[in-house]
């Protein structure tokens, strides 16, 4: 618990986003509780909130359309080795991340963002990519864009890991919880835990997630699209995972439609040492109505019809790759119709009530942003706005048309 009575911050939320600007609340100075749910051990059975991090393989790298997010990305990257040193937590791994694809416009917004950012990055025509990944088939005609230093990936349990300590050490708290009620009418909000647990606090930051809606602790309806995402792994040889090992992260582009892009991690092993490729939707469908579908669909293995297809694709992309066995998950995306974060401070109702804050809508980019995203939310509680390098309007929240 928080080392004053009424901590200063409460984060409700404790996934990535939410534990990193908890940290940065930290480093801050601010008296900050992380208020959270773990990672379920029975998905199935599980009745709280889910989150998307439960996995040990996220791609990272800076090339991106969106100088925004190319941005966000490389300031995030450029902290996670002093992140790792502060808290001696291993979590990103510079394999380097390739992304192909034939669109020609899209490759040209990526180089674009590479020379903006300095970034080490080679060209290869389609000739110079079947020669660098003998083991990997893409359609003819495609060129790609190696990523070296900055691309690669992360292990998302282990980045909570690593943020959870450095808050800690930072002297903030963590307190394993879900929040059922929060009443910011007075100085302090009054935050109700299941159980009966109950923290107070001078301000509140949601993190909530796909959850942002669903647990009704904001009193308004946030616009946010839910969508829905399945992934597959597949267990390699032992041949195949030693020849694979230094793969890099990859995104195969076809287009920008469903079943058309791909994203692959290289092989991971468990705690049993078996490797394990993943392979995922790079472009989700949207969850028609999250109040009755979300848990179902995070209890789930995924969609069946698009877990065949990623099969089909992973067979084609490693033709020569004998896989012993697979098995399928399920995660979501949230996003905002305005495709930014929302970083806001919600509207009071009444004088003298707490202020409520967020930080909502990852829009796909939490895993390689989360932590300059953290700071963007910790700067906007602590001096009012955010840091002089963005602009507030970007980040407004926008609602929804039914309040809860």
């Amino acid at each position: 618990m928080a080392k004053s009575e009424v901590a200063d911050v409460a984060v409700v939320g404790a996934g990535m986003l939410g534990t990193s600007a908890a940290k940065h609340l930290a480093l801050l100075g601010v008296d900050v509780v992380l208020v959270g749910q773990s990672e379920p051990v029975d998905k199935v059975g599980h009745r709280g909130v889910f989150a998307s991090h439960y996995d040990t393989a996220r791609i990272v790298r800076v090339v991106d359309r969106d100088p925004f997010y190319a941005a966000i990305a490389e300031r995030s990257i450029a902290r996670f080795v002093e992140i790792e040193a502060a808290t001696g937590i291993k979590f990103f791994y510079p394999v380097g991340h390739v992304t192909v694809s034939a669109m020609a416009d899209y490759m040209a917004e990526l180089l674009s963002r590479s020379e903006e950012h300095d970034l080490a990055v080679e060209v290869l025509d389609d000739a110079e990519l079947r020669i660098r990944y003998p083991g990997l088939r893409f359609a003819s005609g495609m060129r790609a864009i190696v990523e070296n230093g900055t691309g690669g990936y992360i292990d998302p349990r282990a980045f909570l890991r690593a943020q959870r300590a450095a808050l800690e050490l930072a002297g903030g708290s963590v307190v394993d919880g879900l929040v059922t009620a929060v009443d910011a009418s007075g100085v302090a909000a009054e935050l109700g835990l299941e159980g009966g647990r109950q923290i107070r606090a001078r301000s509140v930051l949601f993190a909530t997630g796909a959850f942002a809606n669903e647990l009704q602790l904001i009193k308004s309806r946030i616009e946010i699209t839910i969508a829905e995402h399945t992934v597959v792994f597949g267990q390699l040889n032992v041949e195949d995972a030693v020849s694979l090992e230094s793969m890099p992260s990859l995104i195969y582009k076809r287009g920008d439609r469903i079943g058309e892009s791909v994203y692959l991690t290289p092989p991971i092993r468990d705690s049993q040492g078996r490797a394990w490729m993943k392979i995922g939707q790079s472009v989700g469908r949207p969850m028609p109505d999250p109040d009755f579908q979300l848990l179902p669909w995070f209890r789930s293995g995924g969609d069946a019809d698009v877990a065949e297809w990623l099969l089909k694709e992973m067979g084609e992309l490693f033709p020569g790759v004998a896989f012993e066995s697979f098995y399928t998950d399920s995660c979501v995306v949230s996003q905002s119709s305005s495709t930014r974060p929302y970083i806001d401070c919600l509207p009071s109702r009444s004088k003298g009530e707490a202020p409520l804050y967020t930080l909502l809508a990852g829009n796909g980019q939490v895993a390689k942003s989360a932590d300059e995203l953290g700071r963007i939310a910790a700067v906007r509680l602590v001096d009012g706005a955010v840091p002089s390098e963005y602009r507030a309007e970007d980040f407004g929240v926008r609602w929804g048309s039914v309040d809860n």
